[in-house]
């Protein structure tokens, strides 16, 4: 585990003996079966819980269309690197983009998922990020005419 953020940091901080109380899981964050597209989007640790999604329906469902964009601000920060590699070679249906802030200055917003996603209004949308890169992403999708109803998010907040 790398201590990157406020929840991470303070793991690395807990001593042998310290003691934790852990709850979960909870929510429903994950795609019904099918062979409607997806979209998965996750930025920073979000990336993680994406991989897992992935994971599954490279076994399942190998053939359903995915975009897959993760945003990170450094390459050093993207959870499951390699894992990602490999499934965008096995999933022929899979796009996969990567963002990395301060290799390509790109972010998460309507202009990017305008370019990558080809008829936004005909996918499932699968969010996991903070309520911060939440509160661009929602309004994005909205502005190309995605219905509420089709975007799904796991709610963290580190704070």
């Amino acid at each position: 585990m790398r201590a990157r953020g406020d929840f991470t940091s303070r793991l690395a901080r807990l001593k042998p003996g310290d003691q934790l109380r852990v709850n979960g899981g909870f929510g429903d964050f994950h795609p019904a079966p099918g062979n409607g597209p997806l979209a998965l989007i996750g930025s920073g640790i979000g990336a993680a819980p994406v991989a897992s999604i992935l994971k599954h329906l490279a076994r399942y469902e190998p053939g359903r269309r995915v975009v897959c964009l993760l945003a990170v601000d450094h390459r050093d920060e993207l959870v499951e690197a390699e894992a990602f590699t490999r499934l965008a070679s096995s999933m022929p249906h899979l796009k996969l983009r990567v963002l990395v802030l301060d290799e390509d200055g790109e972010r998460l917003g309507p202009e990017l998922f305008a370019r990558e996603i080809a008829s936004p209004g005909d996918f499932r949308y699968y969010l996991c990020s903070s309520q911060e890169v939440r509160s661009v992403v929602l309004p994005a999708l909205a502005s190309l005419g995605v219905s509420r109803r089709r975007i799904h998010f796991e709610a963290f907040d580190l704070g």
